[in-house]
């Protein structure tokens, strides 16, 4: 699974804001099997990756069809998940604090998808991608956060360069 996690890892760092649904599924799918492992915790694990993958689907299918809503949900599941993984890489071992951890980070994420779209699909995108690789592949925890922060910057560097050639080449030329 470390493979599908990479992969998925640099198809949301580098190209999360243009297919927006793979981003919302992939949410959807780590959010999904985070919770399955808690809730099937003595079923095999083909069963809580089923589940996983079920959520995956169901988010970027939803994706499709509300953009806006599914885009605000899976900023809210990945800021509340980020969160909660920052909370406990810091420390915080109380499952409270995770729950207070997840839901301000999901507000915020929510939030802030809600108001600037495209620049918050590129940052949580290129966070969620950065994050994905440095959890799948094993580096001491002082070398993770390097290259986690220097995966970011060149997703966030990548998304930013295709917006913007994007929008330079719709923009309506002036008349003559």
């Amino acid at each position: 699974m470390d493979i599908l996690n990479i992969a998925a890892g640099f198809a949301l760092l580098l190209a999360g804001r243009q297919i927006y649904w793979l981003f919302v599924g992939v949410i959807g799918f780590l959010v999904g099997a985070y919770f399955a492992s808690d809730v099937l915790a003595a079923q095999p694990e083909w069963l809580i990756l089923l589940a996983a993958l079920a959520v995956g689907v169901l988010s970027a299918l939803l994706a499709i069809v509300l953009q806006r809503v599914a885009v605000g949900l899976a900023g809210f599941f990945g800021g509340g998940y980020f969160a909660m993984i920052l909370a406990a890489e810091l420390g915080a071992n109380s499952e409270a604090f995770g729950l207070i951890a997840f839901l301000i980070g999901g507000f915020v994420a929510a939030l802030l998808v809600l108001v600037v779209f495209d620049w918050a699909l590129i940052g949580l995108s290129a966070l969620f991608g950065a994050l994905t690789i440095v959890t799948a592949v094993d580096l001491e925890p002082s070398i993770r956060l390097f290259v986690g922060l220097g995966l970011f910057v060149v997703g966030v560097v990548v998304q930013t360069g295709l917006l913007l050639r994007h929008r330079s080449q719709t923009a309506v030329a002036p008349p003559s």
